[in-house]
Parts: structure tokens; sequence; C-alpha cells
């Protein structure tokens, strides 16, 4: 497949213009949250910035074997004010006392280093309690909710492998479903492409050859991240996409045409100078997406920002997780 195209730019191209830099929506990460609110936003005469503390990945950029994986890691241990590695490192850790994270550090969020499920809830999901009532079945929202994960199925443009049964593994998890009476197992939607295709936004994609590196990034072009969908249909539409910048700030602007400014770093250089305030950024409008991590960090770290004392108290890892009893 030929190179891919490029649809950020380094934030230093933002930073040759002159002072002050000012835009009417400014979005804070470039993952799922970010890329949707930047597809749904951008218009004609509105402009609109997303600001991405990594890097973009062309194909090929990825690492592919161990040798290559340590220059694209890093860690950040819980209490310590810098991480360990590459400050603009595709795969960051975060190391807490009772969990570990793993997060992606790049432009297009997660769905650089996901598997490419795009798994529709189950019904009897939304029949729990914790939901509002206006989500629960018969709800007055829970049509508008159905709807909203059609359109972003479609958007994402995720389809089931064909003979997926054909495959040694799906038979293997299909008897220890029905052996620890789960069912039959099913082939999910997935955002790759099987055979070669041509996503909504004109991105070329070669077919999946099943290597496994979806979680490392893929460099063949079959898996369907956000720079082959909403990145480019909010490109399209006038969203500009900043690389290399990190947030350290929001600050209220209660005197100002503009409501918000959010100070940042340049990320190269963070790791020598992890707070060193580099530029900001007013806005009319904010969007935080910078992931269940990142966006509380911001918050937390922005005092001036009214907030629930309860900012950052629970936390819940991925429901894909099955624990396992030892002894």
């Amino acid at each position: 497949m030929s190179t891919d195209p490029r649809w950020s730019e380094p934030v230093e191209s933002l930073l040759e213009g002159t002072p002050p830099h000012v835009c009417d929506v400014l979005v804070i990460g470039s993952g799922y949250g970010g890329s949707v609110a930047a597809a749904e936003l951008a218009a004609p005469g509105r402009s609109v910035w997303v600001m991405e503390r990594g890097r973009e990945y062309a194909l090929g950029e990825f690492p592919e074997d161990i040798g290559q994986l340590p220059g694209h890691v890093r860690f950040h241990r819980q209490g310590e004010a810098s991480p360990v590695g590459n400050a603009d490192a595709l795969l960051d850790f975060r190391l807490f006392e009772q969990v570990g994270v793993l997060v992606a550090n790049g432009l297009g969020g997660g769905s650089l280093i996901n598997a490419g499920v795009a798994l529709r809830p189950s019904p009897e999901l939304f029949e729990q309690s914790c939901w509002p009532a206006a989500y629960r079945p018969g709800g007055a929202a829970q049509g508008a909710l159905q709807d909203a994960m059609s359109q972003v199925l479609g958007k994402l443009e995720a389809q089931a492998m064909p003979a997926a049964g054909e495959m040694p593994k799906f038979a293997a998890l299909d008897r220890l479903g029905k052996a620890i009476g789960c069912g039959p197992a099913e082939a999910v939607p997935l955002t790759i492409a099987h055979q070669p295709r041509t996503t909504a936004q004109g991105v070329a994609q070669d077919a999946c050859i099943r290597c496994g590196n979806c979680f490392t990034g893929c460099n063949v072009g079959a898996k369907g991240t956000l720079l082959t969908t909403l990145i480019p249909a909010a490109a399209s539409r006038g969203a500009r996409f900043f690389t290399g910048a990190t947030a350290l700030e929001i600050e209220p602007l209660a005197d100002r045409p503009s409501r918000w400014r959010v100070h940042f770093a340049l990320t190269a250089r963070t790791q020598a100078q992890p707070f060193v305030r580099h530029f900001h950024v007013d806005t009319q409008t904010l969007v935080l997406s910078a992931g269940t991590l990142g966006s509380t960090e911001l918050l937390l770290r922005s005092a001036q920002v009214a907030r629930s004392s309860r900012l950052g108290q629970p936390f819940s890892v991925n429901g894909d997780a099955i624990p396992m009893a030892l002894g």
C-alpha cells in the first residue's frame, strides 16, 4: 500500500504565527471522543482545533519487532513527576498501586492500539438500575441512544470477519463458551478490512493478513482507525489537528470574549520540563476528550475550574478482563 495521507501538523506550525492563538472550538485529545466532537462541530466559518499530545503515525512507522518496541514505550509510576521513556511514545503505561493502565499516545488515540472490536452493548445492559430511567428499556431516550450507536458503527465501518467460524481459534472459543455455559461463539463487528476497500473518506485499505499487530499499530493498513474514518471527515470540514501538544491546565476567563484558556507544553520537552508552559490557546467552547486518565488529570491540575470533590476517586478497568481465582 502507498503511504497514507497526513491529517495533522506539528503544533510548532501554529506557534509560528503571532499570538494570541484563538479558536472557536478547542478539542483536547484525538481519540474517539475528540474525533467525534471535531467531525460534528466542524463547519464553514467555525475554527475547530484538535490538540493531540502524541504524534501522527503513518504506515510503516509502528513497531514491528521487540527490538523496535522500547523506543515506543513509556512508563509513568504513581507518585513520580515524569515518565520513563520517550515523552511522545505510542504505548503509555500508567502504573498505580492496584492497577496498571495502557493508553495510546498518538493521533487517533486508542484506535491505534485496540483490537478494532465494535460490539454493540446488549439490551440487558440497559436494564441495570445504575442507568438513568430515560435510557432503560421503554425510556424516553432509549430510541435515540440506539440510533446513535447505529450511527457510530456505520461511521467506524465495522463488519464481522467472513468465515470466522472456520478459524481454529474461533472453534476453540466456541467449545470453551459451550463448556462454561456461555453459549456458542459469535463473530463480532471489527473495524478491519477483510478485503481491500476504500473507506467512505477515500482512504484505501489493504486486506488484513492476520499478523496480530493490531495492539502495536497496523503497518498493513487493514485496520480501520480514526485516521481512516472520523479524522479525515473532520479535516474535510475544516478542523485542524495539531500534534505534540500536552495540555497542562485550564483557566476560566470570566472577563473575556473567550471563555477558556488552556496552557500547553511541547510534548517533546515535557520530560525535562514537565510543567513548563510554552503557549496557550483561548477558546469559546472547550471539549475535554483526553481519556479517563488524561481528562481527569487535567481537571485535577486546574485549580480554578469548579469540579466535584469525587473527581478521580472511583476507577474501573475494561470489562474484557476475566478475574482468575488463585490457589
